[in-house]
């Protein structure tokens, strides 16, 4: 069998699944050296990782998406979290605001605000899934809901990540637990947003690779145009604003009324993790893996402003 490290090792060792690669160079890891090392990330076609450099105080972990951009505490702002609404970060982190508290970015206001704070009496709640003490309640499986045997999911202690394994020819998805379900009216028109990597092969999206459920109604989403190919070994952040406008890219366009009534119930966010082509999966060891990552990976952060759904409490900054 011949050693394939993409060039970045020139030694492997034998294992129950063939030849893994060891001593990777240019802070690369991984069965082939395909992935960089927590804390490092591939600018473009650059031959080595690059520091992600992220501010210990500022931001959740050391990890960054494929720009060097590093994920925030609450309140701190930068690519590499280094700043706060004032100036500098301190080495205690920003100091906390008497001012009711302001989402950084855009929200959604029917078109009467570009920002919005949270209303006295409510706050700004994430929804996030971190995996540092286990898979936080989400579990792989069909579209129907059935696991295979030949599927399986596991949660690594060690990276703190998600992976899943599959040689079924059925689509398998990653099911959302109950504490992101029920009510989610509050969530209109924010983000729904994930990170994931694909660890081997050439796969093509779908028209169904992200799900909602939800009284009765579905829509669905690719994670990118039918005729592209999803990367691979490279972390792929994907962002899916939760309404009915076709920039949002969900299928079949329904109603801002269905939308509604879609998210007054949810019952169902299902993300596909595993692509074959043309229903055939290769012969080889771990042929799918899907990486989930906690820090700047977050699998989903859900935005709610009371003020921005309620056109009662619009607040014009």
């Amino acid at each position: 069998m011949r050693c394939d490290c993409n060039g970045r090792s020139r030694y492997c060792l034998r294992d129950a699944g063939g030849l893994h690669c060891v001593d990777c160079q240019g802070h690369f890891e991984g069965r082939h050296c395909e992935r960089c090392k927590d804390g490092f990330h591939q600018q473009g076609t650059l031959p080595s990782c690059t520091p992600c450099r992220c501010n210990p105080t500022g931001a959740v972990s050391t990890t960054c998406d494929s720009r060097g951009r590093c994920s925030c505490k609450d309140g701190v702002t930068g690519d590499k979290c280094d700043r706060c609404p004032d100036g500098p970060i301190g080495a205690t982190g920003c100091k906390q605001s008497r001012q009711p508290r302001q989402d950084s970015g855009n929200c959604f206001c029917y078109g009467h605000s570009s920002r919005c704070s949270a209303k006295t009496g409510y706050s700004v709640h994430n929804i996030t899934s971190t995996f540092a003490s286990g898979p936080d309640g989400w579990r792989a499986a069909t579209a129907r809901g059935d696991t295979p045997p030949d599927v399986h999911f596991r949660w690594s202690p060690k990276h703190q990540d998600l992976e899943v394994i599959s040689k079924n020819s059925l689509p398998v998805y990653l099911y959302a637990p109950a504490r992101y379900l029920g009510n989610r009216l509050l969530s209109y028109g924010q983000n729904f947003s994930f990170s994931l990597r694909l660890d081997r092969g050439v796969r093509h999206p779908s028209v169904s690779d992200v799900i909602l459920e939800g009284n009765g109604l579905k829509v669905t989403a690719s994670l990118g145009e039918l005729r592209s190919i999803v990367p691979c070994g490279k972390k792929v952040h994907y962002s899916f604003r939760l309404d009915e406008q076709p920039s949002s890219r969900w299928r079949p366009q329904i109603s801002s009324a269905q939308f509604h009534s879609l998210l007054q119930n949810l019952t169902a966010i299902k993300i596909r993790v595993t692509f074959g082509e043309n229903g055939e999966l290769p012969v080889s060891y771990f042929p799918f893996r899907y990486f989930l990552r906690p820090g700047s990976f977050l699998l989903i952060q859900t935005l709610l402003f009371h003020n921005s759904f309620y056109t009662s409490y619009f607040i014009n900054k």
